[in-house]
């Protein structure tokens, strides 16, 4: 064999071997960056369940403070759930009324409440136990309330419009069409077609609990893994949505 051939030779082993050493180096990179990547994801995650745990420690000593206020009262509405007729459009009759502001677009409140089904059927409510009776402890009768905004999403549009002009302190029983509630869609223990009635006690908003953004950065980074799959913006949009005023 020429001496030219043989150099040829050793310049392809040699090109050969550099390529395996290349792609061995890239690999240990790859394995480097995801192992930090994954190291990063751990720590938000853990971060964030220590803030929520926090967060949830909070909003239970904010609910027992709040049931001890409210819950004498709003049990005395109970003995309003029983059978009722279906009806095709709102009906709203005003138990007590309040002194406070006025629901109307972009007024925020909080409630409590009860729901119920034509047949006298409780689907949900404020109560913990809707069936237990009210003890000296009332801290532990009401869940924490919801809140909303006049006007807002989030609500089936029978409440949205239940509740506009009810004043804060007020007490008000909504029965609802299935069109304006689910309509022919069933929703856990509420079935298809089903008129609800809700009994609503509006209190002033209350306070929220909040991070400054932080729980949506964490939230970021915490699934930042899943960003290739749905797209960054996706990611930063649920996070926004979940944990944006919290």
């Amino acid at each position: 064999m020429s001496l030219s051939k043989k150099i040829v030779i050793w310049a392809i082993a040699g090109l050969m071997a550099l390529s395996v050493v290349i792609v061995f180096v890239n690999i240990i990179m790859s394995n480097n960056s995801a192992s930090k990547l994954s190291d990063e994801v751990a720590e938000a995650q853990g971060e964030m369940e220590t803030i929520l745990k926090a967060r949830d420690e909070e909003l239970g000593e904010q609910a027992k403070t709040l049931s001890e206020k409210y819950a004498k009262s709003f049990a005395e509405y109970k003995k309003l759930v029983g059978k009722f007729d279906s009806v095709s459009a709102l009906k709203i009759e005003d138990i007590k009324k309040g002194d406070g502001q006025a629901i109307s677009e972009g007024v925020q409140y909080s409630a409590y409440y009860i729901g119920f089904l034509s047949d006298g059927t409780v689907f949900d409510s404020s109560f913990k136990d809707f069936e237990g009776e009210i003890t000296d402890d009332l801290s532990e009768v009401l869940s924490l309330p919801i809140s909303s905004t006049g006007g807002g999403a989030g609500m089936i549009e029978g409440w949205t419009k239940g509740v506009e002009n009810m004043q804060i302190g007020g007490v008000r029983k909504i029965t609802v069409p299935s069109a304006m509630a689910y309509g022919d869609t069933a929703q856990n223990n509420i079935p298809a077609g089903s008129t609800l009635t809700f009994i609503v006690m509006v209190i002033p908003k209350i306070d929220n609990i909040a991070y400054d953004g932080q729980l949506v950065e964490l939230c970021k980074k915490a699934y930042s893994s899943y960003a290739a799959q749905y797209g960054e913006d996706y990611i930063v949009q649920v996070c926004q949505e979940e944990y944006g005023n919290k």
